[in-house]
């Protein structure tokens, strides 16, 4: 048996680490509040100085700061810009998602096959004379109006039936109440939403710790784009709306809140959102143009054909979805390197005593360049990874490599990564160009260094 070794009854372990975190945390911390409360005068070199209690406990150095930075006009302006961008973000998921989902009934009818949280108590014999494989287990229900009642249920592991992992006691699952021939529940999925809810809420409160104020605002605008994505785009192209115009706006929505509620109202946000716009309109131009030289169909999967043949009389405008997603897959990529250049330049022109354009977007080029390689490799080895199991599948068989090229779902993942890739390209010299202008004006201003004459 292993030993623990104690000092008057205390874990060494424990001791160490209770040691290392006074170190790291507690001794930072008290240093931070000595300071903040110490006349000037009082911070001296030597360490008695330094670790020493203010002689009088004072908020003036708050107040100072609060005068230098001028901290209240700043919160109040804000706070006003982060209020006004989600009540109208709020009014537009609203009156998005009721014009969107007219016409759509499943979205306001409940669907008969609700599925019902349950957990695994005993696993069963087998059902003799049974079609299929299956493993008959009994189950708790955890929701639904029979909560607490346990039935029995089957997994079936065979034929057009077959699932994915084998059904365990204490496993939390998902039931279809009586599917099957002999009246029993089925089985039809593990439960994993729970998981994925404490990750996000371990992924929401690391950034709020991180970002503090502004991790609040990046969760919220994360919230809004995806509920722009689910509440409002998806009804609205299953509805039968037009896909060009929908995802035209949940771009613009995306871009503008992202922005606005991260950045607040700025000349970096504006120079960002102009150089998102320039890639976009160029990525579009081309996608939208793709169909006609590639010949594309739209059917590129199983899935592709069911959507199609979901809505008949008014079915699903296929090439149009590649352009979505194209467009929407790219978004992030565009984003990511219009921000990066705006902020590397308003830093750059910040620092700088007199600025020109032509500096600015030279840097903003060059920034560019470093940026494009490691984007263009991340938005192709996304959607490389997203068709792996269907590139495998066609190596598999031997396809020739001619082939694959051509076949369509291939050639609609190659074409994703190429017009994202070229939608960053543009996005640079936009940004860039944008900030130059922008940029050297509020420069100008600030070190009045006789600028305003060439502006």
């Amino acid at each position: 048996m292993r030993k623990t070794h104690k000092i008057g009854g205390t874990n060494i372990f424990l001791t160490v680490l209770l040691f290392l975190g006074c170190i790291t945390v507690l001794f930072p911390l008290y240093m931070t509040v000595m300071i903040a409360f110490k006349n000037p005068s009082e911070m001296t070199n030597d360490v008695a100085g330094a670790l020493s209690f203010p002689s009088s406990w004072s908020l003036s150095n708050f107040s100072e700061a609060m005068r230098v930075t001028n901290f209240w006009h700043s919160l109040g302006n804000s706070f006003l810009i982060t209020a006004v961008t989600i009540v109208l973000a709020v009014l537009y998921l609203a009156a998005g998602h009721y014009f969107a989902v007219q016409g759509l009934s499943f979205f306001k009818e409940k669907s008969p096959t609700d599925v019902v949280e349950a957990r695994v108590v005993k696993i069963l014999p087998a059902a003799a004379g049974a079609k299929f494989e299956q493993i008959r287990f009994e189950a708790e229900l955890l929701s639904g109006k029979q909560e607490g009642v346990k039935v029995t249920a089957a997994q079936n592991k065979a034929g057009s039936f077959a699932v994915g992992r084998d059904v365990a006691v204490g496993d939390k699952v998902l039931l279809l109440p009586g599917q099957s021939s002999q009246g029993e529940w089925s089985y039809a999925e593990h439960l994993r939403s729970n998981v994925l809810m404490w990750l996000f809420a371990v992924f929401a409160l690391s950034i709020i710790a991180f970002g503090r104020m502004q991790g609040v605002n990046t969760l919220i605008s994360l919230i809004f784009c995806c509920l722009s994505i689910f509440a409002v785009f998806v009804p609205a192209i299953l509805s039968g709306k037009n896909v060009y115009c929908w995802t035209i706006l949940t771009c613009a929505f995306i871009v503008v809140t992202n922005l606005l509620l991260v950045n607040g109202i700025s000349r970096k946000t504006i120079a960002t959102i102009l150089g998102c716009i320039g890639g976009l309109v160029i990525a579009a131009l081309i996608s939208a143009s793709a169909d006609s030289f590639l010949q594309l169909t739209g059917l590129v999967d199983e899935d592709s054909m069911y959507l199609l043949f979901l809505n008949p009389a008014d079915p699903v405008d296929l090439k149009a979805i590649i352009f979505s997603a194209i467009i929407i897959g790219a978004l992030g990529a565009i984003m990511d390197v219009a921000m990066d250049i705006a902020s590397a330049l308003n830093e750059l022109a910040a620092t700088t005593a007199e600025p020109t354009r032509k500096m600015l977007l030279q840097a903003g080029n060059n920034i560019g360049r470093d940026i494009l390689g490691m984007m263009s490799n991340t938005l192709i080895l996304a959607y490389i990874g997203g068709s792996l199991t269907i590139v495998l599948l066609f190596f598999a068989y031997n396809h020739s490599l001619l082939y694959l090229l051509n076949k369509e779902m291939v050639v609609v993942e190659i074409l994703q990564a190429v017009i994202g890739s070229f939608g960053i390209l543009f996005t640079i010299p936009f940004t860039s160009f944008i900030c130059s202008r922008l940029y050297v004006k509020k420069a100008g201003r600030r070190h009045k260094s006789g600028l305003e004459n060439k502006i």
